[in-house]
């Protein structure tokens, strides 16, 4: 793998573990390159779509230097429900989870610590939570 930001390398194959897909993502952000497009794995939804079943998760791994503080972007697993919403034919569902998500992230300091906020985990998905129940 190139460490350089003009060069990107997708790694796809059958067999690869997640694991191993997260190990290259995190050696690659470590170096700051193109992860840095999305804002980091913490806002990167993930779809596995087969022909029988789906999967809808956050792409980051388990992060076991932050497990049970708190401090953990919510982002990616409510963009993963919004592709699950719309896997499933609910584009209705979809855009009013992604509403409050857009509407909640330009706002200063609604935003998890991974994204310069103040946040924790809680408060973040409550601030996005709040406009649904309206």
């Amino acid at each position: 793998m190139s460490s350089g930001q003009q060069c990107f390398t997708i790694l796809a194959h059958r067999e690869c573990s997640r694991r191993y897909g997260v190990a290259c993502a995190d050696a690659h952000h470590s170096r700051k390159s193109h992860l840095d497009l999305v804002g980091g794995l913490g806002m990167a939804p993930g779809a596995n779509i087969g022909e029988k079943a789906a999967v809808f998760e956050e792409v980051h791994g388990s992060a076991p230097d932050i497990a049970g503080k708190g401090v953990a972007n919510p982002l990616a697993l409510l963009l993963a429900a919004g592709l699950m919403l719309r896997h499933i034919d609910r584009d209705d569902l979809a855009k009013r989870l992604h509403r409050p998500i857009e509407q909640t992230l330009p706002v200063d300091n609604l935003r998890t610590v991974d994204l310069g906020g103040k946040l924790s985990t809680a408060d973040f998905a409550g601030a996005v939570i709040k406009p649904l129940a309206a």
